[in-house]
């Protein structure tokens, strides 16, 4: 295989390893909270920085773990997620003031979902050797197409909304329970 070709497989590696992190980016910048541009930029940068990382460490220290991070991953994923999910379906009720702030992707809940949102690439690191090139560059690919797809999701989430936050709210909190499902049915304890 030639190294475009390579490249053109780790592409889509890195984007299929970005889905959920475009996921969580878009259900929140759906669920009542307008984020400025300046915020979509970093949240794009923390789960791209996030989903370069982890394969990485998944290659340094698969062998040390062995199948324990499968077999707890997915849950952290998912009670991550859920509460998340659940706090964002709260506040969509109108358990909170119109003038509520959604789900914010800042601070620690920005590093929380980044984390579980890419715990499937630490679980990709040990293939990175074999898309034939450095494992360095292969990381920073996958971390670069994440921070594009998640901004691009965000700006695209911004321009949609219409109508009432509160209906985004409900289908933004919906959508973070059912990925954290899916991580979690995709990721079965051995």
């Amino acid at each position: 295989m030639t190294p475009r070709m390579h490249l053109l497989s780790l592409l889509g590696l890195g984007a299929g390893l970005a889905a959920d992190a475009v996921a969580v980016s878009l259900a929140a910048t759906l669920s009542g909270h307008r984020p400025r541009g300046r915020e979509m930029v970093r949240a794009a940068l923390v789960f791209g920085l996030f989903q370069g990382t982890m394969p990485l460490l998944g290659l340094n220290l698969g062998q040390l773990l062995g199948d324990a991070y499968q077999r707890w991953g997915a849950y952290l994923a998912f009670v991550i997620l859920l509460a998340l999910g659940l706090k964002t379906l709260w506040e969509g009720r109108g358990h909170v003031d119109e003038q509520g702030s959604g789900t914010h992707l800042t601070g620690l809940p920005l590093l929380s979902t980044a984390l579980a949102t890419s715990l499937d690439a630490l679980a990709a690191g040990p293939t990175l050797p074999y898309f034939g090139l450095p494992s360095l560059l292969a990381a920073a690919t996958i971390g670069m197409t994440t921070t594009g797809l998640t901004l691009v999701a965000m700006v695209a989430a911004r321009h949609l909304r219409r109508g009432s936050d509160r209906a985004f709210r409900l289908a933004g909190g919906t959508l973070l329970i059912a990925l954290g499902l899916k991580i979690l049915l995709e990721h079965p304890s051995r």
